[in-house]
């Protein structure tokens, strides 16, 4: 039962990629974008996972979904994932960069390779993905939708890491507007809460 504002058919024949999808918030995108219409992959690190939220999906939406095992951080595994997703789809109308990790840690206790792992989901990977999505993107005029968080732009004690990396995609945001407009492709983020 969908008792969404808006129509059931919102979506439908759009394709929709969502990094992060097979938990939490995005998860919760993938059903809202199933309830109306549209055909949804979802790509996440556990494939484990995947599985559950796809027989989840299924129970609650009477939709199957496509899935695959990716990684935002290699570059070989969002290959594999886009071009999976381009050989079934052929375009994509929605991506979702939604992949994300965080963990609270005073700035003077957090390790190099902490700030590494967090800066290089959040910032990289949203660069990644959308940069190998971009021909899927471009064939009919697409959307991007970025996932920040407040601290992108305020300052939080403990998470300098997880705010640096949501400040980069916000600029990110910003620059593929600018710069993919002219290929009808609209680039916006979103900070839920």
């Amino acid at each position: 039962m969908n008792d969404s504002v808006f129509k059931e058919e919102l979506f439908e024949e759009k394709k929709v990629f969502i990094t992060g999808g097979a938990t939490g918030m995005g998860l919760g995108f993938a059903r809202s974008f199933l309830e109306h219409g549209a055909d949804v992959f979802i790509a996440s690190r556990n494939a484990e996972r995947l599985e559950l939220a796809s027989e989840k999906l299924k129970e609650l939406t009477g939709e199957s979904i496509l899935w695959k095992v990716m990684d935002v951080r290699e570059e070989s595994s969002v290959d594999g994932a886009v071009d999976f997703i381009g050989g079934e789809w052929g375009n994509i109308d929605i991506l979702v960069n939604n992949a994300a990790g965080n963990f609270f840690c005073p700035i003077e206790d957090l390790s190099e390779n902490g700030w590494r792992a967090v800066v290089d989901i959040v910032l990289d990977g949203t660069f990644r993905v959308s940069k190998k999505c971009f021909p899927l993107l471009k064939k009919n005029g697409g959307s991007i939708v970025n996932i920040i968080a407040n601290y992108a732009w305020n300052a939080a004690p403990y998470v300098g890491h997880s705010g640096a990396a949501k400040a980069g995609v916000l600029n990110l945001t910003r620059t593929l507007a600018l710069e993919w407009a002219k290929y009808d492709i609209r680039v916006n983020a979103m900070c839920p809460g």
